[in-house]
């Protein structure tokens, strides 16, 4: 059997260094489908860093197993604008990563709108077309740079973490800077073509943001069922109450003793959200079982 403090030592040390817990999300797995692992705090606190990570559809913190429940969760976590302010502190997805994923959205979308608003100006082309045509140059560009930023080609490669995070870093940074030469030259552009781009620039981003709406509701309708079935599947072999069938990371949270940790209950409270959940279920639950 699996002894406890070897593995809590051993996630503890992950845990504590920035970052790299995103990089080990294989390695983490292998740990997390041992069938004689005793599931403490940090091993909670691991799978549902690997979960947010991987993209999991289902049993996100604050659901309760409905499809919009966790369609709400997944926007929270993964849209481009909603994400910085509504993300899990969890996540090792950070706000500053966000935030520079977002200003470099918005400066290649000027550098389109400066193109498009002066090319429609001398067409007569109606600005909700012209601003159709900048949220088509701005959201392919957005999907690459959000999977470059934290690099998820390494994500599968636990030999990889330090390069991982150093080539997320570099990214952030070329981005940044190309963003900053793309900002330029549609200023530069606009001066020489005195094109009015404002509406056409905001009307974009707006539809840019609802694209990545759409997106996220194909990808949930499509993923749903499948990791609905992971998830409980998971649960029902590695948690004591088996006859429980767990509809969130929040409800196992739950069972979970924080007593001799470093976590307090207004962290994992802010992590895992159990304060949303239907309490008298997981009772009559655990006295059925």
């Amino acid at each position: 059997r699996t002894r406890g403090p070897s593995i809590y030592t051993r996630v503890q040390g992950e845990l504590d260094i920035e970052g790299r817990q995103v990089f080990e999300a294989e390695r983490a797995q292998k740990l997390l489908n041992a069938k004689d692992v005793v599931f403490g705090p940090d091993l909670l606190v691991l799978y549902l860093r690997s979960m947010l990570v991987r993209g999991k559809v289902y049993g996100l913190p604050g659901s309760f197993g409905t499809f919009f429940s966790n369609f709400i969760e997944y926007v929270k976590q993964e849209h481009i604008l909603i994400g910085i302010f509504l993300h899990n502190r969890a996540h090792p997805y950070k706000r500053t990563e966000r935030v520079i994923f977002l200003a470099n959205s918005f400066f290649w979308a000027m550098f389109w709108s400066a193109i498009i608003g002066s090319i429609s100006r001398r067409n007569n082309t109606p600005p909700e077309l012209s601003a159709l045509f900048t949220a088509l140059a701005t959201y392919p560009y957005d999907l690459i740079m959000r999977h470059a930023l934290v690099c998820q080609c390494c994500v599968e490669d636990t030999k990889c973490h330090q390069r991982a995070i150093c080539c997320g870093r570099l990214f952030a940074i070329f981005f940044s800077v190309a963003n900053i030469g793309f900002m330029i030259a549609a200023i530069l552009f606009l001066v020489r073509l005195g094109a009015d781009f404002t509406g056409v620039w905001f009307l974009g981003m707006g539809m840019t943001y609802a694209m990545h709406l759409v997106q996220h509701l194909f990808y949930c309708l499509i993923f749903f069922r499948t990791h609905k079935r992971e998830f409980e599947e998971f649960w029902l072999q590695h948690h004591p109450e088996k006859n429980i069938v767990f509809r969130s990371v929040s409800e196992v949270a739950c069972y979970v003793s924080l007593e001799g940790t470093t976590y307090s209950g207004a962290e994992w409270n802010d992590w895992f959200e159990p304060q949303y959940l239907d309490h008298q279920r997981l009772a009559d639950a655990s006295a059925e079982s």
